[in-house]
């Protein structure tokens, strides 16, 4: 995020030799979701902001609130005239199918007790992702229960808001 009190700009950082292999159609999604009008902006916007209760100020971390804001910022996109392009709006669908799949898969995981290759199965195979990234999803889905449940959550409550719902 950067610090005001030392006169220092925030950054966005991408994993250069992973975005050589990371399919061009999920780009602006990816970029909506993680720099501008996501994460970045966001946590840069808390660090700003004076009066702000610490936990949103000080880089603390709520699934709900954090990612349901990058999925709400990844919505503004239409607003800002993004996913014109037939592939890049595909990206877009394929994020949100995802998303699908991992509530799915999150579900199944703590509520449902699925073992390890059923839940990797299902991801792969509904979730629109490859094998390897599967594995690593449903390993994260398992050390961190309802982490998929907090992002759509977080994402509703916004949507809720009739002022954001304008927005989108």
């Amino acid at each position: 995020p950067g610090s005001l009190k030392l006169g220092t700009s925030g950054y966005f950082t991408i994993n250069a030799l992973g975005y050589k292999n990371e399919a061009k159609w999920r780009t602006e999604t990816l970029f909506v979701h993680e720099a501008v009008p996501g994460h970045h902006m966001q946590v840069a916007r808390a660090t700003e902001m004076e009066r702000l209760h610490p936990w949103r100020s000080m880089g603390s971390w709520n699934v709900a609130y954090g990612e349901g804001w990058a999925l709400y910022a990844e919505k503004l996109g239409f607003g800002l005239g993004l996913y014109r392009d037939p592939y890049q709006h595909y990206g877009h669908l394929q994020a949100e199918l995802f998303r699908a799949a991992r509530l799915v898969v999150d579900t199944g995981i703590h509520a449902y007790n699925w073992p390890r290759d059923k839940a990797i199965a299902y991801m792969a195979g509904q979730g629109g992702v490859d094998q390897d990234f599967a594995v690593s999803e449903v390993d994260r889905y398992f050390s961190n229960p309802s982490q998929a449940l907090g992002y759509l959550l977080g994402q509703r409550k916004f949507l809720a808001r009739p002022v954001l719902r304008r927005l989108t």
